[in-house]
């Protein structure tokens, strides 16, 4: 396979049935894209359980050292939340255990997401009920010059 082409939906499939067989997948695939896809198996293999956090539950689990699981953590939280109460745990967990940065990257996200499933004006009034999250809320909205 040419290292310059994206590799097919077959090609994936088969990629698909060689990792489960715990087989490398390099043949189907390519050297490059197995190497990224086995860089993103590392990466996955580092996450924090999501689910309790989401159900407010993450009391005990530690904000992740690397940048890169960092990043994940936050975009898989603002994916995952199914509802606005789902999202204000997150909310609540993020902002106990991350920095403004990490915060402000979720907030974005998930204020867009939450927008387009309708669940915005919910998730505005759990924060109103959390004093911590109403102040980065006003520090948010002045860096955004809202």
């Amino acid at each position: 396979m040419n290292s310059e082409q994206s590799p097919s939906p077959r090609s994936w499939e088969m990629a698909s049935a060689l990792h489960h067989a715990e087989l490398d997948i390099t043949p189907a695939v390519g050297v490059a894209t197995a190497t990224e896809f086995q860089a993103f198996i590392q990466l996955y293999k580092t996450l924090p359980n999501l689910t309790p956090i989401l159900a407010g539950k993450g009391d005990r689990i530690p904000w992740p050292q690397e940048p890169s699981t960092k990043y994940a953590t936050a975009i898989g939280l603002t994916v995952r939340a199914a509802d606005a109460n789902q999202a204000y745990n997150a909310f609540i967990w993020l902002s106990q255990v991350a920095t403004a940065e990490w915060v402000q990257l979720f907030a974005v996200d998930l204020f867009r997401v939450m927008r387009s499933k309708g669940h915005l004006g919910v998730l505005a009034q759990l924060v109103q009920k959390d004093a911590k999250l109403q102040q980065f809320m006003k520090d948010f909205q002045q860096l955004m010059g809202l």
